[in-house]
């Protein structure tokens, strides 16, 4: 990527090769493209590893990253916080998809509203969306969806 993106998407992954690639498509077919896609496999030991480079090869907004050993689930979602690069971020599952709409990302604007800690634009259909932060000023809060919403309100 020649910039920084607005939004990190971060993708923790291990043995999702039935379901990955429906996943992969569905954020990436969406109309808002001011984003990038960490991936970070946790030693998956099917075709994870296999499709995750061949969607980095062809799309640029995507990064993989591979543990060389199980690190554990906490571990690699930790992984994927330290590698974006966006002020706004969100964790994706490579299982779910992003919407059924191609506007499901850019339904709102996230500099718009937000919270000074935590921000999840509103509009965005994210429902595998597990937790949004702004990694530069959380000061290490996390909060959930849920949280989120309620702030926007």
């Amino acid at each position: 990527m020649d910039s920084t993106p607005l939004v990190s998407i971060g993708m923790p992954v291990y043995n999702e090769e039935l379901h990955l690639e429906d996943a992969l498509r569905s954020l990436l077919s969406q109309s808002f493209k001011d984003f990038e896609l960490i991936i970070s496999d946790n030693a998956s030991t099917d075709r994870t590893g296999e499709i995750c480079l061949t969607y980095a090869a062809k799309d640029p907004r995507v990064r993989y990253s591979r543990m060389k050993t199980n690190v554990g689930s906490i571990a690699n979602f930790n992984h994927l916080v330290q590698l974006a690069n966006a002020p706004y971020f969100f964790f994706a599952s490579g299982h779910h998809m992003a919407s059924q709409r191609p506007d499901g990302i850019a339904g709102g604007d996230p500099e718009r509203k937000g919270n000074a800690d935590c921000t999840a634009p509103a509009g965005w259909h994210f429902p595998q969306a597990k937790m949004a932060l702004n990694p530069a000023q959380s000061k290490g809060r996390v909060a959930s969806r849920h949280q989120v919403a309620r702030w926007l309100r």
